[in-house]
């Protein structure tokens, strides 16, 4: 890059400054602004597009070479297309009517500035912006001479009409008459039209130096602008005529002479009062009676407020009506205020405090109740008179004061809730009621004055914890005589059966006799008892589930089990379930098949079920049609008339415990599942499942 001297490079610089100066002032502005401070942000923007418009082009014009001069140039000119949409938004918000600049008006502006930005990032391709540009050295430095292309033509008439029109709005919008404003319609609408006769200049080429210096014009409006912001308050004084504002209040406003008599007055009073048309012309005695007599006679205080009550429009309005005094003229002003939905919001909140189930109350600082809600007659049957003006720790049980005058006492520093508290109150009949009560502090706010508490009578829910608190230990000792009967059970009673079952193996070496085989039978089964009673005395919950292989967990309960002739198939799965209790559930699957399925099987059964015959094939897998297994065998089956009652504790045949499916059953049910015996198969089946905890691992 070469750069060469120009007699317009430091003006553009200083133009740059400037602008940038402006900018950031105006942000800074921005903060603070009472009054439309989106005006400001738009003055920002305008004043952005100036320094980046006078900065980049002062580059360009100290450049020698052709190639990076139209670079500069095309970079300077996306700038130009942010100006006019600048000035206008910011004449639209700054004369209130930011309601026109709405998402649809924010698209319509924002087409063309797209546009002519895409058409000069494109220029190389096409003499739409450009027709011609040739670097000269007319004005005694290198420039570059342009024939101005169609779009750059629409453009700056674009353009033009957006600056003009932001004009006009503020033509329309101050008022010449006045001498403070005069001066400043002179700056706001001689500062925007300035750039427009500079840039015409340029386009018409009066001076025929190829040298565009709008950005500086623009530079200098700004200002002009700033000048308004200093000395005539721009954005704190905003120039209203009296329409703006009164038209603009939201509260009715009437002006009355002194015979009461309206002189003047807004829509918004015409509104409230429901009369349609302008008041001025009729009398207060007409369309505020409620204030008329005291205007005629002249009592009306200097600052007087009245709420009155109207039908407008078929509807009950309550309007808060303030009168005072003019000094200037003789008269007086009427303020309306529409408080209906106030008035209908405080009467809402009435009722749902009078028919809370909670008692709702306020103390001073002292602990005086100030105020409490109806509840407390139809809790306690106490009228609300008998309550109000009594220290609240005066009312509450003896053992309970000391306790509530504690918790009161620490939230008179904190205006945060109440630390919960509980405290017994009497009801009519001296029966003593417990209340759980929380508050807050709002003594520091006018419309209070006081400590809210918000109490609930929780006597039956107290009622309740104790009688569970019974029901809990009762249970707690329940669960130690059973851990003691399961120690007995455990260690008492093993002890003797194995020193019993060791004579009865002597016995059998030393006499052949079957009467000794039954009796080794009965301690077996003494055995299968004993365990089995452990068994459902272990705890239920099922702390730690891990997946399992279903193959390995049956062929690991089929060892532990006697089962003679029997043979084991099992479809490969996997299971999530307490290894350990689950083994438990097959191993007794597995040994109640074997002894209701064997040819060597007594006629009676764990269940009650004969189901003699030759060897049994027992089969384990998962369920086809449902998130669960199956232990399955190819005995007699179940019948129907018993099927219902086998997972019952004691429910047994000749020879069985009554025990084993009974235990099936609750392992089930400590992992979340169900146990099913099915009757419609061939021979025993039973399939276990669940809705809510998986039983079977999903495979990935």
């Amino acid at each position: 890059m070469t750069f060469q001297s120009t007699p317009y490079t430091e003006l553009l610089v200083f133009s740059a400054v400037l602008s940038g100066s402006l900018s950031v002032y105006a942000v800074h502005r921005h903060r603070s602004a009472t009054r439309n401070p989106g005006s400001l942000l738009y003055f920002a923007v305008l004043m952005a597009a100036a320094a980046g418009w006078s900065g980049l082009y002062a580059i360009g014009i100290s450049e020698v070479e052709y190639g990076p001069k139209v670079f500069w140039l095309a970079v300077t000119n996306l700038f130009t297309v942010v100006a006019p949409t600048a000035w206008l938004a910011f004449a639209l918000s700054y004369t209130d009517k930011d309601h026109l600049l709405t998402r649809r008006t924010w698209i319509a502006l924002a087409v063309e500035p797209v546009v002519v930005a895409a058409v000069v990032l494109t220029g190389q391709r096409h003499d739409l912006y450009y027709i011609t540009l040739e670097r000269v050295n007319d004005p005694g430095f290198w420039v570059l001479s342009r024939e101005l292309g169609p779009v750059f033509i629409l453009h700056a008439a674009y353009s033009y009409a957006l600056v003009v029109a932001g004009a006009l709005i503020f033509l329309q919008f101050v008022r010449l008459d006045e001498g403070t404003y005069r001066g400043q319609a002179v700056l706001l609408v001689g500062g925007s039209l300035l750039p427009v006769v500079s840039n015409a200049a340029f386009v018409l080429d009066v001076f025929g130096d190829h040298v565009n210096l709008t950005s500086v014009v623009l530079g200098l409006s700004g200002l002009a602008f700033a000048t308004a912001i200093s000395r005539y308050r721009f954005f704190e004084l905003a120039p209203l005529a009296r329409d703006t504002v009164v038209e603009r209040m939201r509260d009715g406003y009437v002006v009355a002479d002194e015979n009461g008599a309206v002189v003047d007055s807004n829509e918004a009073a015409s509104r409230v009062l429901g009369v349609p048309g302008g008041l001025v012309g009729t009398h207060l005695r007409d369309v505020l009676p409620e204030v008329a007599d005291a205007v005629e006679r002249g009592q009306t205080p200097e600052h007087g407020h009245e709420e009155v009550t109207r039908q407008v429009n078929g509807n009950r309005r309550y309007l808060d009506v303030s009168t005072s005094e003019l000094e200037s003229v003789d008269g007086t002003l009427v303020v309306l205020r529409d408080v209906t939905d106030e008035r209908r919001a405080e009467r809402r909140f009435q009722t749902l405090i009078e028919r809370s189930s909670d008692i709702i109350s306020v103390l001073d600082e002292d602990g005086v109740v100030e105020y409490i809600s109806p509840t407390v007659e139809r809790r306690l049957g106490i009228p609300p008179e008998a309550v109000v003006g009594n220290v609240v720790f005066d009312l509450v049980h003896p053992d309970d004061a000391a306790d509530l005058r504690a918790v009161f006492e620490a939230s008179l520093d904190d205006s945060r809730a109440v630390e919960r508290v509980e405290y017994r109150l009497p009801d009519a009949d001296g029966e003593w009621h417990v209340h759980e009560a929380v508050g807050r502090n709002f003594i520091d706010d006018p419309s209070v004055g006081g400590i809210v508490v918000n109490a609930r009578d929780v006597t039956e829910r107290k009622d309740r914890e104790r009688e569970l608190e019974a029901t809990m230990a009762d249970l707690e000792r329940t669960n130690e005589r059973l851990e003691r009967f399961a120690s007995v059970v455990s260690h008492d009673l093993r002890n003797p059966l194995n020193v019993a079952d060791g004579y009865a193996e002597l016995l059998e070496e030393r006499v052949d006799d079957p009467a000794v085989g039954e009796i080794r039978t009965s301690h077996d089964r003494m055995r299968r008892i004993i365990d089995d009673v452990l068994a459902l005395a272990q705890d239920d919950d099922v702390t730690e589930r891990k997946a399992v292989s279903l193959e390995t967990l049956a062929e690991d309960a089929w060892e532990a089990v006697d089962t003679k002739d029997a043979t084991l198939a099992v479809d490969e799965g996997t299971v999530v379930a307490d290894r350990t209790r689950l083994a438990r559930v097959f191993e007794n699957l597995f040994r109640n098949a074997v002894e209701h399925g064997s040819t060597s099987s007594r006629t009676g059964s764990d269940d009650g079920i004969d189901h003699g015959g030759a060897s049994v094939s027992v089969t384990v897998g998962p369920l086809s049609d449902d998130d669960g297994f199956y232990v399955a065998d190819d005995g007699p089956g179940i019948p129907e008339d018993v099927a219902g009652e086998l997972f019952e504790e004691g429910v047994s045949g000749d020879g069985g415990t009554g025990l084993g499916l009974a235990i099936v059953a609750d392992i089930a049910n400590a992992h979340g599942w169900t146990v099913e015996a099915v009757t419609d198969a061939d021979g025993a089946r039973f399939e276990v499942r669940s809705d809510d905890h998986p039983v079977l691992a999903t495979s990935e």
